[in-house]
């Protein structure tokens, strides 16, 4: 095993019902207008969304390359196989009784923001990120607004043009397939986050079992990484505002996580879930490993996987706590280099 650290600022960047969905009010902006969106640009390191507004002038905003690669996608008709972070958050808010009915941005003290409207039987609101805001009213099919303040602040700009296509993020896989497929188990090992390490170009998530016999390693994209990394370190990095924003979305409805699992290996990807609890009732939803394992990590809930996929995947844990230990712990900015470890 190689100890070497590497930096990773730059992956960081690289990186319904129809009853009583009455909208929580938003800005007091009378003169809010509807925008269209047209087009996801990159350019370097950033990105922007191109849209349509009022009387054919077009609005150029800042977003976040992690998820306008998404929202490109979308754009162009790609399927994603699995719900990703913002489907995940829709889901939720509709189970919970909190529908999002709106999407409102915003220009406050010089920095644009997205307004989330909730329906339901208590309106409220949400505070998001552009990005954010865009990926939900896009997925969700929500309205999307802007105030005349930012409409102002960002009409008339001259993108750069978009030079790099954006690619399907990666799914979830082992590091080594199993010779078999595995079933969903019915029991469950708790398991806590060792880190997050490399091999060569690819990110691994690994879990170790409370008594730190078996590691389980999963592959993850930069943007899930990040997120997770930002979260163990208790970093405000925008990678991860989508988690921040749903367990802002848990706090307002009053629920709680209660577990993030991996249950099973399907078509050699994994498979998760999130269970939550509102007024002593069960919601469990279908959900990405790493946004299972992010979601509990953020609300300090059990992060399990299934006992039948640990036996059958999980790795003896001694070399991989020897890169973790005492001065080769993660920092907030460097990824541990697992050297011996390679894609099937």
């Amino acid at each position: 095993m190689l100890s070497l650290l590497i930096p990773c600022t730059v992956l960081l960047l690289l990186a319904c019902s129809d009853s009583k969905k009455d909208a929580a009010p938003t800005a007091p902006d009378l003169g809010a207008v509807s925008l269209a969106l047209i087009d996801i640009e990159f350019s370097g390191d950033a990105a922007r969304a191109l849209f349509d507004g009022p009387e054919n002038t077009r609005i150029v905003l800042p977003t976040t390359p992690c998820q306008s690669t998404t929202i490109n996608l979308r754009l162009d008709g790609f399927v994603f196989p699995r719900p990703l972070t913002q489907d995940l958050l829709i889901s939720a808010a509709d189970s919970l009784g909190s529908p999002i009915t709106e999407v409102l941005f915003e220009f406050t003290d010089g920095i644009p923001h997205a307004h989330l409207a909730l329906g339901g039987d208590t309106p409220a609101e949400l505070d998001a990120t552009i990005s954010d805001g865009l990926a939900i009213h896009q997925w969700a099919g929500v309205p999307l607004l802007a105030t005349p303040t930012l409409t102002a602040a960002y009409a008339d700009t001259t993108p750069a043009g978009k030079i790099a296509a954006a690619t399907a993020p990666r799914t979830e896989e082992p590091l080594h397939l199993p010779s078999a497929r595995l079933a969903q188990s019915d029991g469950f090992v708790e398991m806590r986050i060792l880190g997050i390490g490399q091999t060569e170009e690819e990110l691994a998530i690994l879990l170790v079992d409370l008594e730190d016999r078996l590691v389980f390693p999963f592959f993850v994209g930069l943007c899930q990484a990040a997120s997770i990394n930002a979260t163990l370190n208790r970093l405000n990095r925008e990678e991860a505002s989508t988690h921040a924003l749903f367990h802002e979305l848990l706090v307002t409805s009053k629920a709680t996580v209660t577990h993030g699992r991996i249950t099973e290996l399907r078509e050699n990807t994994y498979i998760g879930a999130v269970s939550l609890v509102r007024k002593q009732r069960e919601i469990v939803l279908d959900a990405r490993p790493s946004d299972a394992v992010a979601l509990a990590l953020r609300a300090g809930a059990r992060i399990e996987v299934a006992t039948d996929l640990l036996a059958s995947i999980g790795e003896e844990a001694g070399p991989y706590l020897e890169i973790f230990a005492a001065g080769k712990t993660a920092q907030p900015d460097f990824f541990p280099r697992l050297g011996n470890i390679s894609r099937p």
